[in-house]
């Protein structure tokens, strides 16, 4: 469907570019959340300078949305464990679900 709007280089690469920068995002609240501001920056600096991360960023294939669900999942499991209602188990079943 994303193929459909536009079949320029740039517009083809730019939602996996755009679901690799929101797993560094979601990194850094989830190392602020369990640890403090600094894991949070350090781990999403980690994060948006892995190899791998940056290669999978500007393909086209799942792999940075793979990295987003689980950056994703994780942040969905900490908010259960830390208030455990329905709401946050089907959020973190439905992520969990979602890498598969």
């Amino acid at each position: 469907m994303w193929l459909q709007t536009g079949r320029t280089d740039l517009y083809v690469r730019f939602l996996s570019v755009c679901a690799s920068v929101l797993a560094v995002a979601i990194t850094f609240v989830l190392g602020c959340r369990i640890y403090s501001t600094r894991a949070g920056w350090f781990s999403a600096l980690l994060v948006a300078v892995a190899p791998r991360a940056v290669y999978y960023g500007f393909e086209l294939n799942q792999y940075a949305f793979v990295l987003l669900l689980s950056v994703l999942d994780l942040l969905v499991l900490e908010r259960y464990l830390q208030r455990p209602t329905l709401r946050h188990l089907l959020a973190f079943l439905i992520t969990s679900i979602a890498q598969y």
